[in-house]
């Protein structure tokens, strides 16, 4: 990322059956908020947005164990997903409310418009889905179980986590009601698909950039999915709840929703705030695209959305994938329904918590090539060992009245920062050597001598990406106005002060 560059960030949206849990915060959410304070300290434009998604399965299973409308338990969960992004201090440009309001009219509008582009490349295709006697109504999300037919193992909905697929209902073995008292009706209906050229779509998997162990599992995948000529992307289903096409029963599928409905309105929205002349996903857009998300969502995310992208002509697929693996619990996945996580408010709940300890932890354990487990006993006593040395950081940029600017110190944080910005670029982020840089210059930053002034700002610099409010009382504390960024720092050098 380099100065004059224009990004667009945005990551897998949550669904608001739940709050934020710290998978959530190490998937996506710190990784790319880390990502637009790095270009906005080397001086590029980015803007990060962020929806919930809010047509997801699980959705109608919470509205239902709460006794609310689905549109009430979303506005329940959003409102505490806000409060969650405020205490990891994400600066995000937007979050949108897509369940209600101007929010759902802009992902439908953009829906039309996309169904539109694609009229001529849709595909009915009859179906037998599952009903329940009981209810009348499609059985889906938690109200459904049975085994993946790719790995055996127990899933619910037409969802496989381990494989990242997302299988038709008759595909799923051993399907059934996830109630014992309810028996299942399969019907037959019709839904969309669009067609797209496999080939196209595997020639842009080949070229995608991916850790080995997330390159085998697309490989998998699309051996699956793309192994005839034409590769049929889902665009309907029958679900109870979602943005209807205008056939009784139907509506668009929740993940197309999420992935290239939000990724052109998201595209709309950056182009206004960038004042572009064109949609970032557009053909000749010089805007780098880059989307983060876990391993679970490999089969909607980069094979599916990339295929539908590709089929508009129009739009084209994100420049950069940033896949990570599970953050666990225990040894397992960390889940909003089931539920088995650290959700952040737990986390916010400690004793001495702070929003840079929270990130910071979560910095010094992203490995995206591997499962990482959380603890917040880790993280507890992470964040009172950082609180420590963040005071002794800020005590000593209150006290310090030398103004004397090291050029020296100015040369080797010049080297950090290069050093950050390689481990920050986005074939391969690797944020545990973000932090470790920074945490060298905590105490490089408290060591006496002539030329301290310049070895705080300096730290504020460097800082500024993982540790951002810590960063921004130590500039403040030194007298320095604006953000700590690389040309305040080469201006200090250049006034002398």
């Amino acid at each position: 990322m380099s100065a004059g560059g224009r990004y667009l960030l945005t990551g897998a949206a949550p669904t608001p059956n739940g709050r934020l849990h710290l998978g959530h915060v190490g998937a996506q959410f710190l990784k790319l908020d880390v990502l637009k304070r790095h270009a906005r300290r080397a001086g590029a434009d980015a803007t990060l947005l962020f929806s919930v998604d809010a047509f997801d399965n699980p959705i109608t299973y919470a509205a239902r164990q709460a006794g609310l409308r689905e549109e009430e338990i979303c506005r329940v969960y959003y409102d505490g997903l806000e409060r969650d992004l405020e205490h990891v201090a994400v600066d995000y440009d937007v979050f949108l409310d897509t369940s209600v309001g101007e929010g759902r009219d802009l992902i439908e509008k953009t829906a039309m418009e996309l169904d539109a582009v694609l009229a001529g490349r849709k595909v009915a295709v009859t179906e037998k889905i599952p009903y329940s006697r009981r209810a009348g109504s499609p059985v889906t999300g938690r109200f459904l179980i049975g085994e993946c037919p790719a790995c055996g193992r127990k899933m619910h909905g037409y969802s496989c986590d381990p494989c990242g697929l997302y299988l038709s209902a008759d595909d799923i073995r051993n399907a059934r009601a996830a109630d014992p008292a309810d028996v299942l009706d399969w019907r037959e209906v019709t839904n969309y698909f669009i067609r797209t050229s496999s080939r196209e779509v595997r020639e842009y998997l080949a070229g995608v950039v991916l850790p080995d162990v997330v390159r085998g599992r697309v490989d998998n995948i699309a051996a699956a999915l793309l192994a005839d000529e034409h590769f049929l992307a889902r665009w309907t289903a029958s679900e109870p709840w979602g943005i209807g096409t205008g056939v009784p029963g139907q509506v668009y599928f929740n993940r197309m929703l999420i992935t290239l409905a939000e990724q052109v309105a998201f595209g709309e929205i950056t182009k206004e705030k960038l004042g572009l002349h064109q949609n970032p996903f557009e053909e000749g857009s010089d805007v780098v695209t880059v989307l983060a998300y876990g391993t679970d969502n490999l089969g909607g995310f980069l094979v599916e959305n990339s295929a539908l992208a590709l089929a508009t002509e129009r739009y084209r697929p994100f420049d950069h994938h940033l896949v990570s693996e599970f953050y666990t619990l225990d040894g397992q996945k960390q889940s909003t329904s089931r539920p088995h996580c650290i959700w952040v408010e737990d986390a916010a709940a400690l004793d001495g918590f702070s929003r840079d300890g929270l990130r910071a932890y979560m910095a010094s354990i992203a490995t995206p090539d591997v499962e990482v487990d959380v603890s917040l006993s880790d993280l507890a006593a992470f964040m009172k060992s950082l609180t420590a040395q963040a005071d002794r950081v800020v005590a000593t940029a209150r006290s310090t009245v030398d103004r004397t600017v090291d050029g020296v110190v100015v040369g080797r944080a010049e080297e950090a920062l290069d050093s950050q910005a390689k481990a920050l670029e986005l074939d391969h982020i690797d944020l545990p050597k973000v932090w470790q840089s920074t945490e060298r210059w905590l105490d490089q930053a408290v060591t006496p001598g002539a030329g301290q002034h310049t070895s705080l700002a300096c730290f504020a610099v460097i800082a500024a990406a993982v540790v951002p409010d810590v960063a921004a009382t130590v500039w403040r504390s030194l007298g320095h106005a604006g953000e700590p960024d690389r040309a305040a720092l080469r201006k200090l050098v250049s006034d002398g002060n």
